[in-house]
């Protein structure tokens, strides 16, 4: 019995201004003089990535690597990362702009942050969100395929076919697939791994959810 839903997002690695500018001039040539003009332009490559529910097992990898780099992070920044979010709420937000769940019941002390100006407190802030984020993504990715496309045909071409590849190992790491990886990509991909376990780490389940699909309120 399969209880888990699987979905892919395609990604084109963006061509070279110069590249974009050229394939927008062949729209003014004549039809018989593109062919040669076409030669010229780079390929595009394009990724495949397959996502899928994450399982029981997956669950336990994702809270391994979500402690393996708090670890880090407390390391580094004097707090884990729960500490350090609650500190730059309390030093840096506006009371009435926290979200009630957040509000915390006593002041953090942070004294290796209390010299951090606050557009970078702002930064190490977000990498608290995205720790648990990348780890969704680790457990989720299934599948990465790669294929190269003429600029000119469609994006869609089916007559390319697709190759496996290994996950990208700078992906496994958690400040080096930062580092790497493109930020529109990243947002779809939270998405979409959030959408594929519904009710697990973002959205609250109710009745509704034999509707969307998760687990429903036992009645």
């Amino acid at each position: 019995m399969n209880l888990l839903a699987e979905e892919r997002l395609l990604f084109v690695v963006p061509a070279p201004a110069w590249a974009r500018k050229k394939l927008r001039a062949l729209g003014g040539i004549a039809a018989d003089k593109r062919e040669e003009a076409q030669k010229e332009l780079p390929k595009l490559t394009q990724y495949q990535l397959t996502f899928a529910s994450a399982t029981l097992k997956e669950e336990g990898v994702r809270s391994k690597l979500i402690r393996e780099v708090s670890a880090w992070f407390e390391q580094e920044y004097g707090l884990p990362p729960h500490k350090y979010a609650a500190w730059f709420r309390d030093k840096f937000m506006d009371q009435e702009d926290i979200p009630e769940d957040m509000v915390e019941e006593s002041r953090v002390l942070n004294p290796k942050g209390e010299g951090l100006e606050r557009d970078e407190a702002a930064r190490i802030y977000l990498t608290t969100m995205e720790i648990a984020r990348w780890a969704s993504i680790m457990v989720c990715l299934r599948k990465v395929e790669t294929r190269k496309v003429s600029m000119w045909d469609d994006s869609d071409d089916t007559t390319v076919p697709w190759a496996c590849v290994e996950i990208p190992p700078e992906w496994k790491n958690f400040n080096s697939f930062m580092n790497v990886f493109p930020p529109n990509l990243f947002e779809e991909a939270v998405d979409l791994c959030d959408d594929l376990n519904p009710g697990v780490w973002v959205t609250k389940m109710d009745d509704d959810s034999k509707n969307f699909g998760g687990v429903s309120a036992r009645k």
